[in-house]
């Protein structure tokens, strides 16, 4: 027996409805791979045909043919720095940025093995992390990937951001904070 006072009055639900977009109206894949809405209202899709920013009316499509500093139009993750830095991870291992207009592939250190790119992040001292298929972490840090990112060379199963800004990192089921290093 169920009493009606007990539950508060469902509320009808919101009046919302659903419009899809795919490649007849300019996606250019319908499978999306990743997604970010950035701070000046853009959304952002990663495919593995290419990156598309749409604007609420229409996709603007960048790929490695239109984009060179895309090395790879499989796009993978995505992530928005809090300088609003667009950051591009891909299939290959490969990185680009967006920033004020422009993308820049973003060269890697020799020692980043690639292999696709399933989370980028940053910590509160402005280092972006990226996790790789691999199980790799790699920091980079004014334009240089430090790989792996302390030296270590345990696996990693997961990142992840705190509200406080700290990565925390999952190195074969023992998870530490991140520690900047000079």
């Amino acid at each position: 027996m169920v009493a009606a006072g007990f539950f508060p009055a469902m509320a009808a639900p919101p009046n919302y409805f659903t419009r899809t977009w795919q490649v007849e109206q300019g996606l250019p894949q319908n499978k999306v791979t990743a997604v970010v809405q950035t701070h000046d209202g853009y959304l952002w899709l990663g495919t593995y045909n290419g990156l598309a920013r749409f604007d609420g009316i229409g996709f603007a499509v960048f790929d490695d043919n239109n984009t060179p500093e895309l090395r790879s139009s499989r796009i993978t993750s995505l992530f928005e720095a809090a300088d609003g830095t667009l950051w591009i991870g891909t299939e290959s291992g490969d990185v680009s940025q967006y920033k004020e207009g422009r993308f820049t592939a973003k060269p890697l250190s020799a020692n980043w093995s690639g292999g696709k790119i399933y989370a980028i992040t940053a910590d509160d001292a402005g280092d972006v992390w990226l996790f790789n298929e691999k199980g790799e972490l790699a920091r980079v840090r004014d334009g240089k990937a430090l790989s792996p990112a302390s030296g270590k060379t345990s696996k990693v199963f997961s990142l992840a951001r705190g509200l406080d800004g700290t990565v925390w990192i999952d190195r074969e089921g023992v998870v530490s904070p991140s520690r900047p290093e000079s």
